[in-house]
């Protein structure tokens, strides 16, 4: 239609493939600036656990859970334990038999119950990250 009303103003214009190229391309660009972009508000308390006190600690969790276990161990932590992925399925991520899938995570666990066993002794320092890292992963110890 845009090249009819061209011609139609110029009818001595030669037609090249550039100005083809050209009412096409400005064609496009005019329909997506008529085009009324959504945006949606953000609200912080839209969104349930938008707590910064819950981000902070969970995030502290995870920097612990990083210096405690190898980045193999705690991939399989976070995919099994947290994300609730299946064994089958996060042996396919990271292209590992489920086999050692269980193994890695059993040493994973294992690991982490000593660390947590060493934390509630009484002089230790590092008893409130460790409570934080077991409530972050669902267990309790005594």
């Amino acid at each position: 239609m845009k090249l009819y009303l061209a011609l139609k103003r110029q009818p001595d214009r030669t037609l090249t493939k550039r100005f083809f190229y050209q009412v096409a391309r400005n064609t496009w660009i005019d329909q997506l600036r008529k085009q009324k972009v959504t945006t949606e508000s953000f609200e912080e308390n839209k969104y349930p656990g938008n707590d910064h006190e819950d981000f902070f600690q969970i995030c502290e969790s995870l920097e612990i859970l990083a210096e405690y276990l190898t980045v193999k161990q705690f991939v399989i932590v976070l995919f099994m334990d947290v994300f609730q992925f299946t064994a089958q399925e996060t042996a396919d991520m990271i292209s590992d038999t489920q086999a050692n899938m269980y193994t890695i995570l059993h040493r994973s666990r294992k690991k982490l119950k000593k660390c947590i066993d060493l934390a509630t002794d009484p002089k230790s320092a590092f008893e409130p990250l460790m409570t934080k890292v077991t409530r972050f992963l669902g267990t309790e110890h005594t």
